[in-house]
């Protein structure tokens, strides 16, 4: 190797320039959380020294849907609670139907280390919500 040439192992998370713009690299994630009690919330809090950014959601039904089933991820940031995902409408489902939330807010779906990812299910909504995306330095 050349004097003053340091080797340099690149890690998982290093961004690239690629034709004009960056890549981001990062660790795929996928968590699940289990609702089977109603009108409840679900909080994970990153305590990592990462943070994760989410990129779909989606879920299964565990029980057949009822009037005023609803579920909704969101971010905790600074107090502020903002939804990552639209809410989705469960009370139409069967008990083995499989959902998909429809949009991903880009302004508030990065949580940070310290913030908190929360599944808010309402009425008695029984499914298993699942969050896929990358952990980012």
């Amino acid at each position: 190797m050349a004097a003053g040439i340091k080797p340099r192992a690149l890690g998982p998370m290093d961004n690239k320039r690629v034709n004009g713009g960056t890549a981001e690299f990062g660790i795929p994630f996928t968590m699940r959380f289990i609702s089977n009690t109603t009108d409840s919330t679900y909080d994970w809090v990153n305590d990592q020294n990462m943070s994760m950014l989410v990129t779909r959601c989606y879920g299964y039904m565990t029980a057949a849907g009822a009037a005023s089933d609803t579920a909704v991820v969101q971010q905790i940031s600074g107090g502020t609670t903002t939804a990552i995902t639209d809410t989705a409408d469960l009370s139409t489902m069967s008990d083995t139907d499989q959902f998909d939330f429809s949009q991903i807010n880009d302004a508030a779906n990065l949580i940070a280390h310290g913030d908190t990812l929360r599944l808010t299910t309402a009425s008695a909504a029984q499914c298993n919500v699942f969050v896929e995306g990358f952990w980012r330095q």
